[in-house]
């Protein structure tokens, strides 16, 4: 079980909740958090209603915790910080949900979950984030066969899912990436290793 708090982003929450099954979640975390932004996000951007359903059960149940930025604390001056930055070295602005998510990150040396990595990799790099993603999440379960639901194996089966490791170099040290894509064809789901 992930101790640290983690921090998500609307996609990388989303990609669970629409297929009705976050039985890898609580096998992984006691809680996760999302930013106030990130919460409005679902209701904003003409979300499907069974994602709003399975948001709100999450919430009601008090597994998803909705935290509002502090004015107190470094939350404002990190979320001005990104949002300024980015805009400068892209000339658009950064989604609320991301940087609120990766602004509670740094106030709170939390993990960012998220899979919008044009918008979040220079932040993360930046700011030494850790990151896990809706694939490498799922991944975690398989190597660790924990959750508890139902055996992670069937899970990517049922959602015809496949699982693909790759490395990833940044500097000298290599590290472990998990890769997930749906197979069109639901048929026995390759495991790469």
């Amino acid at each position: 079980m992930i101790k640290k708090q983690v921090f998500y982003d609307t996609d990388c929450l989303s990609s669970f909740l629409d297929i009705n099954d976050w039985s890898i979640l609580k096998s992984l975390f006691d809680e996760i958090i999302i930013p106030l932004a990130v919460y409005n996000e679902f209701f904003a951007l003409g979300t499907p209603p069974h994602i709003i359903d399975n948001l709100n059960i999450l919430v009601d149940e008090k597994f998803v915790k909705v935290q509002e930025l502090n004015p107190f604390s470094d939350d404002i001056d990190n979320y001005l910080d990104i949002c300024n930055e980015y805009e400068l070295n892209n000339q658009i602005p950064i989604g609320e949900g991301e940087a609120q998510a990766m602004a509670l990150v740094i106030s709170n040396n939390g993990i960012l979950a998220s899979n919008n990595f044009r918008d979040i990799k220079y932040f993360v790099d930046k700011y030494k984030m850790p990151l896990l993603t809706s694939a490498y999440m799922i991944s975690i379960a398989f190597d660790s066969n924990s959750s508890k639901s139902s055996s992670t194996t069937e899970y990517i089966s049922k959602y015809s899912l496949e699982i693909v490791t790759l490395t990833s170099s940044s500097g000298d040290t290599p590290s472990k990436l998990g890769a997930i894509r749906r197979i069109v064809d639901p048929s026995p789901v390759n495991v790469v290793q």
